[in-house]
């Protein structure tokens, strides 16, 4: 039997966490299991018990501090690293592989989903053991208040749905942070857009249309594709 698995990724600072956690609870009240992983080698501090952690493996603390990289480079490497002892995140697997249900708790950092493979490697690894994987990508509610953070927000989700190649599903988080009204409504009509830049040159503001009409309709294509 097939297991299955969300990647679950986003900016840093989107949720991820808790949204894993949130999962986990709501399935334990209807009697069904999910285990969390951790896929964060830079995660401070874990608001579940994950069934196993990367951090056993490799950390972020450790690799500045004897390779004296950087945060981001840090990062990079340790996923890098992950991929390189493969054998070990089989291992790690090895009890869930049977119709068993997972949260990948990813990493925020937008490189390792832009331009540098690994986490589509990740993700293509998961698939030839069998699992059924699928992209879950959080972002900001608060992000829908200006024109300029939701077409950063949606091109960046747009890079991972293209990048992965994995049926994918975009949730606003902190919607207790944002407007009613932009919650309830979560994708702008032209009119709305145009709206808000206003005050901003013509020409800019025909730009933010057309962008956000290119993305919408890039969406629809890559939907069509997956179904």
């Amino acid at each position: 039997m097939s297991s299955h698995c969300q990647m679950v990724m986003g900016p840093a600072g989107t949720g991820k966490t808790t949204y894993c956690r949130t999962i986990q609870e709501h399935c334990a009240a209807v009697k069904r299991t999910v285990h969390i992983v951790n896929l964060d080698p830079a995660a401070d501090e874990l608001e579940y018990e994950p069934a196993f952690d990367v951090r056993d493996l490799i950390t972020v603390e450790d690799v500045m501090e004897e390779l004296e990289l950087g945060p981001n480079g840090g990062l990079i490497y340790c996923m890098e690293y992950l991929m390189e002892n493969i054998e070990w995140f089989k291992e790690q697997l090895e009890p869930f592989l049977e119709g068993d249900y997972l949260l990948f708790d990813c990493p925020g950092q937008i490189e390792l989903y832009s331009h540098i493979p690994v986490m589509k490697e990740i993700t293509k690894q998961l698939q030839r053991w069998d699992f059924r994987v699928a992209g879950v990508y959080l972002i900001d509610a608060t992000f829908l208040a200006e024109p300029t953070k939701f077409i950063s927000g949606s091109l960046c989700a747009l890079s991972n749905m293209a990048q992965l190649e994995l049926p994918h599903v975009n949730v606003l988080s902190k919607c207790d942070l944002a407007e009613d009204e932009l919650v309830e409504s979560p994708s702008p009509s032209c009119s709305s857009l145009s709206c808000h830049v206003e005050t901003r040159e013509k020409q800019q503001a025909e730009l933010y249309i057309y962008i956000y009409l290119f993305i919408i309709s890039i969406f629809h294509v890559l939907n069509l594709i997956a179904m």
